[in-house]
Formats: C-alpha cells, sequence, structure tokens
C-alpha cells in the first residue's frame, strides 16, 4: 500500500512600496515566521507484509525543518534524507518485515505515534494512530457447467495479476468406473477416458504483498461410497450407495472434477505459478500449490471438469486452501483454512413429461367404455432438451406416493412394431428425435378400496439411471395420471322427481347436486361418490319453498386440522317467499342461507345443519353465488330490488354482496348477517357470479347505466367489485365497448377474475397508444363484429386491469354458441354451454340441433390480437343438450352436468372429462 501526499505551500509575500519624489527611498517589511506544521492525515490501516508509504507535507518554520517520530511500531520510520526542493518527509515501513521481522507481532493497533517537526526553536505536532491487519486472502469462481470451458470468471493479465493459465482445451482424464446390473448390484469395474474443459476459481489478495506469498489448495467432497440409501439393506459397493439420494448431489473427485487431468499435459500445460500434486491414493491430482509473486493481488488455481457421459444432478464440491507455505498472507478471521463451495452443472440432455396438450396432468379409464375415443389410451410425450451426440435413453417410473402400484393397477406402454404397443418403461431417442410417447393404461387387476380415485405420478426413473451412460438427466417434471372408475353415465335429475340448479365436487369425489322437487318447490342436495352411488344420509334443509327464479346455488369447502383430520362444509342458499321457522318474511322473497357439515360419526355418514339464517328486504332477493372462505365465513352475491340495512338503493335491481358470520351460543353456533354491500345504475342490473377475495367476496354483472356512478363504455357494460368491510367506497369496476357486451358467468382466483360472456362480436387485446402515437406495454379492450353470436372471455385483475381475452367462435362463423359455466382446472379455464351448428369443424351436427360444447383455455389467456390461448374444444354428440354446470375433481377430472330434452321432459346427467377434453364416460348409463 502506497498513499502519497503533496500538500500546498505558503509563502511570506514581501511587498516593495516605490516612492519617487526628487529623491529615492526604499522600505522593506516581514511578516513573522508561523510556528511548524505538519500537513496531512496518513492512513490508519496498515496490512502485514504490504508496503506502508505516506509523504508528508510541512508549513512554517524558518529556516529547513528537521523531523522525528515517537511511539512509532518497529516496522515504521522516516526517510534519512529531507526533502530541501519543499518541507516535508517520507514515512515508510512494511509490518512484519521491517524493524525486526517480528511477523504476526506487528499486528494490531498503536495509538498516538507523534511526528514531530522544528525549525530548532519552533516545535509542530501530528499525532495519529495505525492499525495492521491481516492480508486477506479470497475465493470466487464462475457457474461450471459440464462440458463447458470456462472464459469470464478472471480479468484481463495486467501487472497486478498472474498470467492466465492455457483455457483452451479439452483436456483428458482416464479413470475407473463401476457397473452395475438392473438391480443395481455391482458387477465389475471399466476404465473410461473422457474429456475435461476447465475452469477457473480465482485467488485474490487485498493488498500487493512485498514478499511472495506459497499457498496449498485442495479439492474436497463429501461424497462417501460407504453411505448407503436410507432404509436399503445393500451393502457397498452398490448403485444404491455411490448413486444413492445422499451422494446424488456430490461430487466424485476424479471422476466428476479433478485438479489436472491425467491426460492433459499436451493441451493444458501447467503454468509456473502452479504445482498439482496426486492424492493420498497416488491416483489422481486433487491438490498443489499456488505462488503468488509480490506485486500480485489475483492469481488463478485452473480445474478440469470431467464431461463423463452420465445424467446426474448438480454437484457440489469445495476447494480449500489449507496451508499459508511462505508470506504473510491470512485466511481472514483468524480462520486456519480458507474454503469456498462450488456447483457443477450436467450438460447431459433432460427429459420432461407431458401430455400431447403440453400440460401435466390427466386420467385415464379402467377400462374401455367409448370404443370410437381414444380416452382410454392417451399418449403422453417425452421431450429431450439440449444439445448430444448419439442415441440417448429414458427410463420411466413412479413416485413413492402414488396410490396405483404399476405391474397391479396400471402399466406403461412403449411402441412395439408398427402400430402395436406393448408393456415397457424405456424410450430411445436417436440422434435428432427429441420426443417420444408412451400410454399409461389400468390393468384388468386394478381394484380400488381408497375413498378417493387411485393416480400414478410417473417421473423419469432417476434412481435406476444414476450412473449409467446414455440416459438423459430429469427436468425434474411429474406426470400426474389418475385412474377413473366411474366409466357409466350418470343420472343426477329428471322432471318431475328433481331438478338440479348448481353442483360442487368435494371430498373423495363426491358430487353434491343442489336442486329442487318441482312438485313441492322443496331445495334439496343430492349426493353420489366418485363412482356414481348415492352417499351419505339424506341432507336436512328447512321446508321452506323456492321461488320461482331464486333457485338454490351451492359452495363446498375443506380445511385440514392436522393429525390426519379433515373439516367439511357445506353452504346452499335459494331464495323463498316463505319463511323459516321462527322468521318473518321482508317482503318479496327473501334470501334461505344453511351452513352445514360433514359427520363422520352419524350413521351412516352424513352432512348436518349447523345453522339457517333468513336475510332479506322489502323487495325481491336473489342470490346468484354463494362461497365459503378458509374461515368458513359464508358470503353471498346477488341481486335485489330492495335497500339493504344501512345502505342506499340506486333504484331499479341492484348488485350486493353479503356477509353471514357465526358465534358460539349455547354449545353451538348461530348466524348473524355481518354487513351487506349494495350497488347500482338506477336500472335493472343483473349479478352473474361471484368469488372469494382478500377478506372479502365479489360480484359480477351487467348493466345498462353507470354503477355507482361510473362511466358508461355501451350499450350494456360489464362491472366486477370486491365487498370486504361494513363500510367505506365499494371500488367499482364498469368496463365494455360500445357495443353490448353481456355477460353469463365468472370465476375469482389469484387475484384475478375471468368473465365469459357472449356477443355477436370478437373480443381481443391491443397495445394503448399513447399521446405520441406509440404502442405501451398496457393492453385495452378491442372488439370487432362477427356474423354469429360467440363466446368471450376476458382476464382482468380485482383492481380492474385488463390483461388478456379469448373469442370462441365457430370456424365459420355461422353458428350461435352460448357459453353459460366457467371453471379453474390446473392450468386453465375451462368454458362450456351449447352450440345450434359445428362448433369444431364436422361437429357432426347436420340439423343444427342444440349440442354441448366445452373448451379449455390458458389461464393466461391471449394478449395480442393475433394470438390463441385456447387448448382444445370438444363438441360431444348428445342432441338437444346443454351445459349446465362445471366442478374440478382433484385437477384429474372435469366434472359436467348436462341438461337434455324440453322443459317437462329434461333429464340431467353427470358426464366426465379429462384435462385434455377427452370425453370419459356417456351420459346415459
Amino acid at each position: 500500500m502506497r498513499v502519497k501526499s503533496f500538500p500546498g505551500a505558503r509563502f511570506c509575500v514581501v511587498t516593495l512600496i516605490f516612492l519617487a519624489f526628487g529623491a529615492t527611498t526604499g522600505c522593506k517589511t516581514k511578516k513573522p515566521a508561523d510556528d511548524p506544521s505538519i500537513i496531512g492525515i496518513p492512513p490508519a490501516t496498515a496490512y502485514l507484509g504490504v508496503e506502508y508509504y505516506y509523504n508528508f507535507g510541512a508549513d512554517g518554520g524558518e529556516g529547513i525543518l528537521n523531523y522525528s517520530l515517537s511511539n512509532a511500531p518497529s516496522w515504521l520510520a522516516l526517510e534519512d534524507t529531507q526533502n530541501k526542493a519543499r518541507q516535508g518527509i517520507i514515512m515508510r515501513g512494511v509490518p512484519g518485515i521491517t524493524g525486526g521481522r517480528r511477523g504476526g507481532a506487528d499486528l494490531g493497533e498503536t495509538k498516538d505515534i507523534t511526528l514531530l517537526t522544528t525549525d530548532g526553536s519552533r516545535v509542530g505536532v501530528q499525532p495519529f494512530n495505525i492499525t495492521v491487519e491481516t492480508n486477506d486472502l479470497a475465493l470466487t469462481g464462475a457457474d461450471i457447467v459440464e462440458g463447458t470451458a470456462d472464459t469470464d470468471s478472471y480479468k484481463s493479465a495486467d501487472d497486478s495479476s498472474c498470467a492466465l493459465p492455457v483455457m483452451t482445451g479439452p483436456g483428458e482424464h482416464t479413470y475407473t468406473v463401476n457397473e452395475y446390473d438392473e438391480n443395481g448390484d455391482f458387477v465389475a469395474t471399466a476404465e473410461r477416458t473422457s474429456p475435461t474443459e476447465p475452469v477457473i476459481i480465482r485467488i485474490s489478495l487485498d493488498q500487493p504483498s512485498v514478499t511472495p506469498a506459497q499457498v496449498a489448495f485442495e479439492l474436497r467432497s463429501e461424497f462417501d461410497p460407504n453411505v448407503c440409501e436410507e432404509g436399503s439393506v445393500v451393502t457397498p459397493p452398490h448403485q444404491k450407495c455411490e448413486y444413492g439420494p445422499q451422494n446424488q448431489t456430490r461430487a466424485i473427485l476424479g471422476q466428476d472434477i479433478v485438479g489436472w487431468g491425467n491426460g492433459s499435459a499436451g493441451d493444458l500445460p501447467v503454468p509456473d505459478y502452479l504445482v498439482y500434486q496426486l492424492d493420498d491414493a497416488g491416483e489422481f491430482y486433487t491438490s498443489g500449490v499456488i505462488t503468488l509473486e509480490p506485486g500480485i493481488t489475483e492469481c488463478y488455481i485452473r480445474l478440469e471438469v470431467i464431461d463423463d457421459g452420465i445424467a446426474e444432478d448438480p454437484e457440489v464440491f469445495t476447494l480449500a486452501l489449507t496451508d499459508v507455505r511462505e508470506g504473510m498472507v491470512s485466511f481472514g478471521n483468524g480462520e486456519d483454512e480458507l474454503v469456498f463451495g462450488s456447483e457443477i452443472r450436467d450438460d447431459e440432455p433432460s427429459a420432461s413429461l407431458e401430455t400431447e396438450l403440453g400440460l401435466t396432468r390427466d386420467v385415464v379409464n379402467i377400462a374401455p367404455v367409448l370404443p370410437a375415443s381414444p380416452a382410454d389410451s392417451p399418449q403422453y410425450v417425452v421431450r429431450l432438451d439440449g444439445e448430444r451426440d448419439g442415441t440417448f435413453r429414458v427410463r420411466l417410473g413412479s413416485t413413492a406416493t402414488s396410490s396405483a402400484i404399476v405391474g397391479l393397477d396400471y402399466e406403461i406402454q412403449v411402441p412395439g412394431d408398427g402400430d402395436t404397443w406393448e408393456a415397457g418403461n424405456e424410450l430411445s431417442f436417436p440422434e435428432g428425435i427429441d420426443e417420444a410417447y408412451f400410454r399409461v393404461v389400468a390393468l384388468g387387476s386394478f381394484t380400488n378400496a381408497l375413498n378417493n380415485d387411485k393416480f400414478a405420478d410417473i417421473v423419469i426413473d432417476e434412481s435406476y439411471q444414476a450412473g449409467r451412460e446414455g440416459y438423459a438427466g430429469s427436468a425434474g417434471t411429474v406426470l400426474h395420471v389418475g385412474i377413473n372408475e366411474l366409466t357409466s353415465g350418470l343420472i343426477v335429475g329428471s322432471e318431475p322427481d328433481f331438478v338440479p340448479t348448481d353442483m360442487a365436487v368435494g371430498h373423495d369425489g363426491h358430487i353434491f347436486v343442489a336442486g329442487y322437487v318441482p312438485a313441492t318447490r322443496q331445495a334439496e342436495v343430492r349426493v353420489w361418490d366418485r363412482v356414481g352411488n348415492p352417499a351419505f344420509g339424506p341432507v336436512v334443509l328447512p321446508s321452506v319453498t323456492v321461488a320461482e327464479g331464486n333457485e338454490p346455488v351451492l359452495a363446498y369447502a375443506e380445511k385440514f386440522e392436522g393429525a390426519d383430520e379433515w373439516s367439511r362444509r357445506l353452504a346452499i342458499s335459494w331464495g323463498t317467499d316463505g319463511a323459516l321457522t321462527g322468521a318473518s318474511n321482508s317482503g318479496g322473497s327473501d334470501l334461505v342461507t344453511v351452513l352445514l357439515k360433514f359427520d363422520s360419526a352419524a350413521v351412516p355418514e352424513a352432512y348436518v345443519p349447523v345453522w339457517e339464517i333468513q336475510s332479506g328486504t322489502s323487495g325481491d332477493d336473489s342470490p346468484v353465488w354463494v362461497g365459503l372462505d378458509s374461515k368458513y365465513t359464508v358470503f353471498v352475491s346477488g341481486e335485489t330490488s330492495g335497500i339493504w340495512s344501512g345502505q342506499t338503493g340506486a333504484g331499479g335491481v341492484d348488485s350486493f354482496v353479503q356477509r353471514i358470520d357465526d358465534q358460539e351460543e349455547g354449545g353451538g353456533l348461530v348466524p348473524s348477517v355481518a354487513w351487506t354491500r349494495q350497488a347500482g345504475s338506477g336500472l335493472d342490473d343483473a349479478v352473474v357470479g361471484g368469488g372469494l377475495a382478500s377478506e372479502g367476496a365479489l360480484a359480477a354483472g351487467n348493466t345498462s347505466g353507470g354503477v355507482n356512478g361510473e362511466t358508461q363504455f355501451g350499450l350494456k357494460d360489464f362491472f366486477f367489485y370486491t365487498a370486504s368491510a361494513r363500510d367505506g367506497n365499494l371500488n367499482i369496476n364498469q368496463r365494455g365497448t360500445e357495443a353490448d357486451d353481456p355477460l353469463a358467468a365468472s370465476v375469482v382466483g389469484d387475484n384475478l377474475i375471468w368473465l365469459l360472456g357472449n356477443s355477436q362480436g370478437r373480443y381481443f387485446a391491443q397495445p394503448v397508444v399513447n399521446a405520441d402515437g406509440e404502442e405501451t406495454a398496457a393492453k385495452e379492450l378491442g372488439r370487432e363484429t362477427t356474423a354469429s353470436q360467440a363466446g368471450y372471455l376476458l382476464r382482468y385483475s380485482l383492481g380492474g386491469v385488463f390483461t388478456g381475452a379469448e373469442s370462441l367462435n365457430d370456424v365459420d362463423d355461422v353458428s350461435t354458441e352460448t357459453f353459460t359455466e366457467i371453471e379453474r382446472f390446473d392450468q386453465a379455464i375451462v368454458v362450456g354451454g351449447f352450440t345450434d351448428g359445428d362448433f369444431i369443424a364436422g361437429g357432426g351436427n347436420p340439423g343444427a340441433e342444440r349440442q354441448p360444447v366445452l373448451v379449455g383455455i390458458k389461464e393466461t389467456l391471449a394478449t395480442t390480437g393475433g394470438e390463441s390461448a385456447e387448448l382444445w374444444r370438444v363438441q360431444p354428440v348428445q342432441p338437444n343438450s346443454r351445459i349446465v354446470g362445471l366442478a374440478n375433481y382433484r385437477n384429474d377430472e372435469i366434472t359436467a352436468l348436462f341438461e337434455q330434452g324440453s322443459v317437462g321432459s329434461r333429464e340431467w346427467g353427470v358426464v366426465l372429462f379429462s384435462g385434455d377434453g377427452r370425453q370419459l364416460n356417456s351420459f346415459t348409463p
């Protein structure tokens, strides 16, 4: 370390004044000299083995100044020569070397060192402190990728750095590996010779030392071939030891990384400042010594990564500086060594699993039910990613958490000769081929005594592939394949017996259907298990009638209570012109809301009432959506022609959101309306759905005016808002185009809302253009007229920011599509409804009958008009039918409620679909 000081000099100026008036006289004056003073404060830190240098300035005094140091450390002294050209003195020294080579004894702080200067009569003093610290080493390195040379973890060579080692390999290394049979038992050893690529660990010194620094280093790894997979009964050598879970992420010295390859001398010569040394077994160069010459602050330890042809997880190793053989450098903080950890990422191709549509979940049937459909034998894709040479293979397996057992419940099939399939779990990828297909097929021996559908989580069998050459690595994907047992039709309602109005899927795949009995107008909830059998005892509801147009809506929620215990709740709400026992009707139709809980102790198990409540205004109150949050708080969204307590009606039909709390009373729970929030335009607004939001719930619908004074966009706008408290302003989000934009349904999740509607228009996202005519990153809703009615799906944040759109029209734009149902499913939004034509090309509807349609759309939707987020669309050939309900079973199956027939002779059935739109059962039994 050198620090120089060049303070400015001060001068006494003599001014001569000459006066001439008949005679010339002269007068000279001189200012008295100042006391001597020292200019500059030296650095307070010095380093062991590093030159400390400071050039003081001085001022004042008469004549040449003399200097002296007092209370100085032994290593620090003044130069013998004085600076005659200018006042000042140089102070220098090397801690640990000058003043007696005291080494580490010079460490620490010396206080009140005094530099004194005098002109013989006057004195100047400068006190200061110096702390001597260690000159510390540090290690850094770049990301390491097998098969790739390091080209960016060092700086360009200069006077303060070592010359770069040769980095233009590859080098070469020969080593011995263990070979294992199918079961992982040791078979033999084999010699391998693999290319290596050089990488650098940079060693840096805080300050340039005046003496050489020689430091020993060694490679280390926690790999232990004698540690075997936990719970296994094998003994080493074994694949479950060498490549077991404990060793998977630990580099093997001599097989994954070495200091210097034993065949690299010709291509990767060793620089003069490095010496490599063999390990204790005398096999591989895994240690050595590096020398940093005086003045050098950066040098390089070159290592070689072995490109072994084996797919591996990222593997960790460490480089340790173990000993300072020469010089006054340190590892810092008094440590005896300096350790740097690094990771080797693999360069072998990796394999991922997905459905043909790029999804990660699917379902297969236990037995064929639709011979004309591929529903029972879907194909799945293994994709390879990454550069490679030659043929690679992939072996498939399943996770230990899978409830289905391979070989007993299902088998994996791979392509055989021609168009055949055969049992197998290995796929081959010749060079240039990056995709291969397989199937998961339920076996005739399949049985299931579990409450839920069995499933298999298919993965790359890393435990088998570990340590075996020619196998691709795993991208970590899991393909979840459920096995569906409901393969026949399930009729859940028919006139005049029972009219379903809403549906939910609850625990263990139970199907809950809410509705009413036409003859008595009594509300009911009927339940079937996952294989189509009636389940539980009767769901007891209050005997209060269902008003026309106020049919029941249903919600299910469950919560894990710990210790394998779950609590489960149902909420149902409908409108009545009657009254509960002990209650009175407020006028028109009131809300009846009932909370039920699952009682596993009942015989038979049943959902039993927790509480029931009637609430209303003097007008007609109709529920459209009911929800249960994580605390089992009940929310209801709907319409009212009256005014709720504490609210102001806008006139006509308004929207509302109601929260119902419960509290303990007399050993049970009693309900109470916590608040109801109301919003309207003064005209008849319509609510189409709701959803749970943070601390509250949401209502979405249509208006022909301005809700709570919002600006109207066109003929019919849509709106949504969240209510979370009894007071405060509601943030109404009213949106639309200049045309009619009628909504039909909505769904909420992840702080987003998806709005489903039908219009004679195509909706799309387009960039917002700023005042300068430039496109911005923001999006706005666009619309253009179509020849026929089509569906549309829009996505907004709950704060009202538009983020995407998708239109749902038939290919020829001639038929009428009407979408009424929406549900989130895995990574998609699923919408359902009906068409009077061919929604898909060749849809099989020559008579223009009403037929159901179902569409899967990416949750992200499209963000520009030319994109499409549609994943799939289906049009089941089911005459005079439509989809009137959607639910989600475990992200395995889409549960659709179909209505078939005309009023007075209608029938309702449950039809299941896979996540990519394959129909899994028929409508009729």
